[in-house]
């Protein structure tokens, strides 16, 4: 090849790169990646306006219903996993069957609990649901979750009505005042107590689950309250804990609007009342151990409980008679509940049983060596007839069932 040539190729050769570099670093534009467009809850749903009106989106006529839609079902003997996808929240129908709503979708479904078959009951779509919390026997649901600025929290009561031929229906209800700080159901699903902001504190109020004869009951100067519901006359405000900070709950009868302290001065103070209003499971952290104990508001009287866990993973028996608790195999070293909270931390639980009368405790069973893996349980709820214990594992938020069979009589 003529040397002249050879120069004139690799002349052209250099040439090129340097247009293509010139062209990359100053003209090239990377394909973009498609924005997610596909509808969330601010799409169908009127923020912060207080309507009736349809929920979210509907999907499809009727949707498919009276199908085996429940994926993931495991069972281990007398533990049963019910639900493998993360669950909102639930509600137990007898002895037969539990209501849940689906974290990821809003869809409500029911189980079986012997054929362990499910229903799509509802097919309105809220992406993200936080919280779900069942009224009325099952035949309603107050959903909360947070709007698409990740500030705004949205509370949402609507029916589940029944559809014909089996088919899903649409939720239909109303908004309750946005930024609710907590919210319970009473104990027989009629009403409703919430926390709101109010006059830089916080103030409870009591109404029907769509918010109907709303009667301010109590308030506080101070705006960080946790609420529970013990009976008809007892509902429950206490300071949202933090260990070794001192914590306070306030008994409150909702009909004569009076507040009295329950406890107080209580380092990481957490309070589950009894069904009978008097006695409080409460849960103290003043060191690397959290700790379990039992007051009786009516008598001022305390007794320590030796088992450490959390009120949060309990739950009374409708007598009161009886508590059953989930309680940690191991305590890793840190700040309870802070680091069990924020999800630094979770537990293996085993399950005991609390004689609320004599203080004395029973092992149950060992979650772990019945599954095979760690179970962390919240959200404790009980059959109607005290058998089966119902609980959500924080770990993946799955729906778990577990016959009593060591029920102490």
């Amino acid at each position: 090849m003529p040397r002249s040539l050879f120069i004139a190729l690799v002349t052209l050769f250099v040439l090129a790169l340097v247009g293509m570099a010139v062209w990359f670093f100053f003209f090239y534009e990377a394909p973009q990646r498609e924005l997610d467009t596909s509808p969330t809850v601010s799409d169908f749903l009127p923020f912060g306006k207080l309507r009736e009106g349809p929920g979210p989106e509907t999907s499809g006529p009727g949707g498919s219903a009276g199908q085996a839609l429940v994926s993931g079902q495991r069972s281990f003997g007398s533990l049963t996993r019910l639900v493998a996808a993360p669950v909102a929240g639930f509600a137990v129908n007898g002895t037969t069957s539990v209501r849940y709503m689906e974290r990821g979708t809003g869809h409500v479904y029911d189980v079986a609990l012997a054929s362990g078959k499910g229903e799509r009951v509802t097919n309105t779509t809220i992406p993200r649901v936080y919280e779900a919390l069942f009224a009325e026997g099952g035949a309603l649901v107050v959903v909360r979750y947070l709007r698409d600025d990740n500030e705004t929290i949205e509370t949402y009561s609507a029916k589940i009505e029944k559809g014909g031929s089996g088919e899903a229906t649409e939720l239909k209800g109303i908004f309750l005042p946005p930024n609710i700080k907590d919210l319970v159901v009473s104990p027989d699903g009629k009403k409703i107590f919430y926390l709101a902001a109010f006059a830089g504190g916080a103030a409870g109020f009591t109404a029907a689950p769509d918010n109907a004869g709303k009667v301010q009951v109590w308030s506080s100067p101070a705006n960080e309250w946790l609420a529970g519901w013990g009976s008809e006359r007892a509902l429950v405000a206490a300071t949202k804990p933090s260990g070794g900070v001192l914590g306070f709950a306030y008994l409150i009868d909702p009909v004569r609007k009076t507040a009295e302290k329950l406890l107080g001065g209580v380092p990481g103070l957490t309070a589950l009342m009894a069904p009978d209003g008097n006695l409080v499971l409460y849960g103290r952290s003043d060191g690397p151990t959290p700790g379990l104990g039992i007051y009786r508001a009516k008598e001022g009287v305390a007794a320590v409980v030796g088992l450490a866990s959390f009120p949060e993973k309990c739950v009374w028996k409708k007598d009161g008679t009886k508590a059953y608790c989930a309680v940690p195999e191991q305590l890793p070293a840190g700040r309870y509940p802070d680091a069990w909270y924020q999800g630094r931390v979770l537990f293996s639980d085993r399950i005991w049983e609390i004689d609320a009368l004599s203080g004395d405790t029973t092992f149950l069973e060992t979650l772990r060596e019945l599954s095979g893996e760690r179970v962390d349980a919240v959200k404790p709820a009980l059959s109607s007839d005290g058998k089966i214990l119902f609980f959500i594992n924080k770990k993946d938020q799955s729906l778990w069932s577990l016959k009593l069979e060591g029920e102490s009589q």
